[in-house]
């Protein structure tokens, strides 16, 4: 019986409860609320507090609860950085004749008005109008090359020509200091306009032999997933001639079925299969572009045969 008085006078320690969404837990003693791991900002009720309170306006709460960690943001930028593109083509040589065509052309004006300043019994109406053709001449001749040069560095060639035609040795100068500029696809803003504006480009390379330029335009629509049949042709053509043969195999073997481009994609096999030293297969390709209306196949054939024969004699 005094035992039982004694214990019923011993003091317990303060008990806590505390309330999350709108429900009330406890009592807990301190130590059971340090392993439970709630944060600050939780609300508790014990003895000797007026209502619901913060626990971290409570010193002994403060100890064994946690800081709450900050808010994740609203969409978690998990990509990866972007890769850096470079602007111009590091492997393109500067057409530094341009460059001293133009400082030439400059120390021969100088030099030709200064002869008829001091020779102007020289200066006659004949010798003027001589001058003035053969000028124009040379005028033309820059502003064809000064376009040519401005398409190989993928600039605009018109503006380029208007440039060198009003101060022809001047472009010259300019552009061949200049260097050739990247193509680079913005895969995220690209629209369906620009695509074919894009495969108009490459095919123009193809037309004007620039196999490179075209190559590399056609690879970059095929990784941005904006290819179609054409830039598959385009590519594999390209790639043919700039003896990346694996690359060209994978594009023609995407369009072999393709009602418009089949054909050619079965001739440019079998002229792939050829020039990696698989005469069967060429010979394959080639009989299925035969068979499909392509006269280059029956002269590859035709010669092909004609070569096997001569080496049999």
């Amino acid at each position: 019986m005094l035992l039982f008085c004694f214990l019923t006078f011993i003091p317990l320690g303060k008990f806590y409860h505390y309330t999350i969404n709108n429900e009330v837990f406890g009592p807990f003693t301190l130590d059971e609320i340090r392993g439970k791991r709630l944060y600050r900002d939780t609300l508790f009720s014990f003895e000797g507090s007026e209502g619901w309170v913060l626990a971290s306006s409570v010193e002994e709460l403060s100890k064994v609860t946690l800081e709450k960690p900050p808010a994740l943001p609203s969409k978690i930028d998990d990509s990866p950085p972007p890769k850096s593109i470079k602007k111009y083509d590091e492997s393109y040589e500067k057409e530094t004749d341009a460059t001293a065509l133009g400082i030439g052309l400059i120390i021969l004006k100088v030099g030709l008005f200064l002869f008829f300043q001091y020779n102007e019994e020289l200066a006659s109406i004949k010798v003027q109008r001589l001058s003035y053709i053969i000028g124009s001449v040379i005028t033309i001749a820059v502003v064809v090359m000064v376009s040519r040069i401005a398409k190989r560095q993928n600039r605009d060639a018109i503006t380029w020509g208007i440039f060198a035609l009003f101060l022809p040795s001047l472009a010259l100068i300019i552009i061949g200091q200049l260097k050739k500029l990247n193509t680079i696809i913005d895969v995220d803003a690209i629209s369906a306009t620009q695509i074919l504006v894009l495969t108009n480009d490459c095919e123009r390379f193809a037309n004007e032999r620039n196999y490179e330029e075209c190559y590399k335009l056609s690879s970059q629509l095929i990784e941005s997933n904006h290819a179609f049949p054409k830039v598959f042709r385009l590519h594999g053509i390209s790639a043919y001639f700039v003896n990346d043969y694996t690359s060209a195999k994978h594009s023609f073997e995407k369009i072999l079925l393709d009602e418009e481009h089949g054909r050619i994609a079965h001739l440019m096999l079998g002229n792939v299969f050829f020039a990696v030293k698989e005469p069967n297969k060429a010979k394959e390709y080639w009989e299925k572009a035969k068979q499909m209306g392509e006269l280059r196949a029956k002269e590859n054939l035709e010669k092909y045969f004609s070569d096997n024969s001569q080496e049999e004699g």
